[in-house]
């Protein structure tokens, strides 16, 4: 800790006026930060991973070593890919692994927030759309 109360970890780099800065390891083989349970149960752990050009941020499973880790009491992991110039992705395995079986590289939004994912939903009941038309079977409403 220095006098500001300013923490680092890792190579002691701070960015603009950030209070809390952790450097992962040299390249792109871990992850930056991981959190899991202090009683030592393997509930889902919690990690943010930077990469070249995207920031990974997972839930149930980890990088290391080239290798994405399962850790977590289920079966099942997420990870949400943001690409800052293309936009956010999604990926969810329900293997123990990073195979991405449930869910691979499914682009939800672009920069420009338009939604590029196909709208599904397995819920019954009534839906709707408010704050404009809607075309059905059409591409204009």
């Amino acid at each position: 800790m220095n006098t500001s109360g300013a923490v680092s970890i890792g190579n002691g780099s701070f960015y603009g006026d950030s209070r809390f800065s952790i450097a992962g390891t040299n390249g792109n083989n871990d992850a930056a930060l991981t959190t899991a349970k202090e009683d030592g149960t393997t509930n889902p752990i919690f990690s943010i991973l930077p990469w070249d050009n995207q920031i990974y941020i997972s839930a149930g499973i980890y990088y290391t070593d080239a290798t994405w880790t399962h850790s977590s009491s289920g079966t099942t992991n997420q990870l949400f890919v943001m690409t800052p110039g293309s936009g956010t992705s999604w990926y969810a395995s329900n293997n123990s692994a990073g195979s991405w079986n449930v869910s691979s590289n499914r682009v939800l939004w672009d920069d420009n927030s338009y939604w590029k994912s196909l709208v599904q939903s397995t819920a019954t009941g009534d839906s709707y759309f408010t704050g404009g038309n809607l075309g059905v079977g059409t591409p204009s409403p």
